[in-house]
């Protein structure tokens, strides 16, 4: 699952490219419509927008929101000093 915002970025197309170099099945969502795929799935997501989907979850301090702790892995990328 791959996670963006409103619009994709330049990262998130080299992440797409490298995806589909690897024939790596995925499928894009926006942090606001996060739902749980019925298969097993992995998180690729900037920063940002793991940051902005993260805030929409408004549970424990403790606690992570499903669609999070259901994937197998989560890899985050972009990064910034």
């Amino acid at each position: 699952m791959l996670l963006c915002g409103e619009q994709t970025t330049l990262e998130d197309r080299n992440v797409i490219r490298l995806l589909d170099f690897f024939g790596i099945q995925w499928r894009m969502t926006h942090a606001r419509d996060v739902a749980e795929p019925q298969e097993s799935y992995a998180i690729v997501s900037s920063a940002v927008c793991m940051a902005t989907a993260m805030q929409e979850f408004q549970g424990s301090p403790k606690a992570l929101p499903s669609w999070l702790k259901q994937a197998s892995s989560v890899f985050v990328y972009g990064f910034h000093n």
